[in-house]
């Protein structure tokens, strides 16, 4: 509906009130839309209309849509927002529109569009989450200088891995779902750890996890020979689930490791392993092991 024609209204409200949610709100939201000068946490599920400048309060640090789908103006947003959450159908360009402020992103299901143009890497991200149908190359110097947790949807299974497009500070990565190989310099030597939740099937060269991992989850589809060098020497915890059915060989699992879970198919002798010289204090085999 053009601007002219839309109601000029006031929602007012207690100033006490910090958090607001409006399940069904569905028409435009100018500036002083909102009385209330001190809400935080705002809930906007069935808003699909375009936002200017003003239309939320420059309170709100934390923003979640569920059905939005519009183009996002420079400076729509609140400049101290901190937590957006799109929800699932929103898939437009991001160009310059995202406050500094940001930490923590998630682009919802339906978000596929190029990283190319958007200011990603001028925020303060440390949280970023693409969901189900992002597959998107991730070039260097895209992602958030600071990010810390990056979340990438099934959609993501078949891009490769440009060494350095990840950053330096993450720490923690997980994969929806993974098809490629990994190679050394993949992955940051910063990150802590890796969970691969489905679809990774590769040989893990030595080296092809940092030495800084300490955490690695290799999910349902995994069922590759461990080699010398696979796991590194940080890792502590060391979850294999569901398929994985292979020897462990000497030095496989690394001494550093407290925690090793092996998933249901595993039935496999343990003379070679070597297990009594880890650091293992929690051990659990799946139903198939006898």
């Amino acid at each position: 509906m053009p601007p002219k024609f839309r109601q000029k209204s006031t929602i007012k409200l207690p100033n006490t009130i910090t958090k607001l949610s409006l399940l069904n709100l569905n028409k435009f939201l100018r500036e002083g839309h909102f009385s209330s000068k001190y809400i935080t946490k705002l809930k906007l599920p069935g808003y699909n209309d375009n936002l200017t400048y003003g239309s939320i309060p420059n309170s709100v640090k934390t923003l979640r849509f569920s059905i939005f789908d519009q183009q996002l103006s420079e400076d729509c947003l609140p400049e101290q927002l901190e937590t957006l959450e799109f929800g699932t159908f929103f898939n437009q360009p991001i160009e310059y529109s995202l406050p500094q402020s940001l930490t923590y992103l998630d682009f919802g299901y339906s978000f596929n569009q190029s990283l190319e143009y958007s200011n990603l890497s001028s925020t303060l991200i440390t949280t970023l989450k693409f969901g189900e149908n992002f597959n998107q190359p991730i070039q260097i110097g895209q992602l958030p200088s600071q990010l810390k947790t990056l979340f990438l949807g099934i959609g993501w299974a078949n891009q490769p891995i440009i060494p350095g497009s990840f950053g330096s500070s993450i720490t923690d990565l997980t994969f929806s779902k993974y098809f490629k190989p990994i190679s050394p310099g993949d992955l940051p030597c910063s990150l802590k750890t890796l969970t691969i939740k489905s679809g990774f099937n590769q040989d893990l060269q030595p080296n092809s996890i940092p030495n800084s991992v300490v955490d690695i989850f290799l999910g349902e589809s995994y069922d590759r020979p461990l080699v010398d060098g696979s796991i590194p020497d940080s890792c502590t915890s060391l979850e294999i689930s569901d398929v994985f059915n292979q020897i462990l060989h000497p030095n496989s699992i690394p001494k550093s490791i407290k925690s090793l879970k092996l998933g249901y198919c595993f039935n496999q002798s343990l003379e070679y392993a070597n297990l009594s010289s880890t650091s293992i204090t929690s051990l659990i085999f799946g139903d198939r092991f006898n």
